[in-house]
């Protein structure tokens, strides 16, 4: 009988795989659920990844692709949106890392965050990828500003991006979900 401890990681996964696939399937039809649960549970698993090692490995950014190309086939997903997105998403945060790296003499995320980027914007849209960005962005600092107040200040902190990418994708499309249109729909009206 094994005598070790199970890691807090696997259960963790395994609650959120479960609130994935249920909020999915209670939500929507057969096709879209299988989808996001899909592409979801590929996304838990980069986040995952990334956050234990700073690493995306190249076959889940590859897998999310198909499985965002079987959407838009299956018209899950409209394709000019995911075409504009997905040209959007790594434009917008190649542009990011460029000035950032001008500025600060120093790669603000990584390649795999630009790969992801093509994949989330293919899901969720051109508009939509720009919020991401910048909502994942606001959240990696205020994380990172929590973190050096709890343990120190270090300038060369760095923290894995495509976990805040991720509950930013996710963020949205749920709040979308919710609210019956578009995320830029809702800041146009709250600045009205």
């Amino acid at each position: 009988m094994c005598q070790k401890n199970i890691s807090l990681q696997y259960p963790t996964v395994e609650f959120l795989s479960g609130i994935i696939w249920g909020w999915s399937f209670s939500s929507f039809t057969f096709g879209p659920a299988l989808f996001i649960t899909i592409l979801s549970s590929v996304f838990l698993v980069v986040s995952w990844i990334d956050m234990n090692q700073m690493i995306i490995p190249l076959n889940l950014i590859v897998i999310a692709g198909v499985v965002v190309v079987v959407g838009v086939a299956l018209e899950i997903l409209p394709w000019q949106k995911s075409i504009y997105g997905s040209i959007v998403g790594p434009i917008s945060f190649g542009f990011v890392l460029g000035i950032t790296y001008l500025i600060s003499k120093r790669q603000a995320m990584g390649y795999g965050d630009i790969q992801l980027s093509a994949v989330l914007g293919a899901w969720q849209g051109p508009l939509n990828i720009l919020f991401i960005l910048f909502f994942a962005s606001f959240l990696s600092l205020l994380v990172w500003v929590i973190i050096s107040i709890l343990f120190g200040f270090d300038r060369d902190r760095a923290l894995p991006f495509a976990p805040f990418l991720v509950v930013s994708a996710v963020t949205i499309f749920v709040t979308e979900f919710y609210i019956d249109f578009s995320i830029f729909e809702l800041f146009r009206w709250i600045g009205n």
